[in-house]
């Protein structure tokens, strides 16, 4: 069950509206980068962080947040603990977006996202089930 919650999470974030959303933030980390540091290292290591976040973020809150509170301090966690592996990785290396300084909001920025994906694909699976009874309702 946990492990359908997390795929349909990953298959969600397929949805043209979710991808150009994406794409945008993407982009904008890739353009603030390239014009602070012109560097191809820093930019690799932007992409971990952003593969990071797809890959977990939003999985990770629709299979957590059912959980309640402990659910909620597990994502937290989480999310504190990849942006803090990504920003090891970033150590030895300067980085404009994974600079020091913005680990706090790289945190906030990767928890309110996953957030915000996960329950946008939530409410998504709802209004799709609500259609499929009203419409089976109707045949009846």
């Amino acid at each position: 069950m946990e492990l359908d919650r997390y795929l349909a999470a990953l298959r969600g974030l397929l949805d043209a509206r979710r991808l150009v959303a994406l794409g945008i933030v993407i982009g904008s980390i890739a353009i603030t980068e390239w014009l602070a540091t012109r560097s191809l290292r820093a930019l690799a290591l932007d992409g971990v962080l952003v593969v990071s976040f797809v890959l977990v973020a939003p999985g990770a809150y629709r299979v957590l947040a059912p959980r309640g509170g402990l659910g909620l301090v597990g994502f937290a966690a989480l999310g504190v603990g990849v942006v803090s592996l990504v920003a090891w990785l970033a150590a030895p290396r300067w980085t404009y977006v994974i600079d020091p300084g913005s680990i706090a909001l790289l945190v906030v920025l990767f928890l309110v996202g996953g957030w915000g994906l996960g329950r946008d694909l939530e409410l998504s699976e709802r209004a799709a089930r609500l259609s499929i009874e009203a419409e089976r309702s109707k045949v009846e």
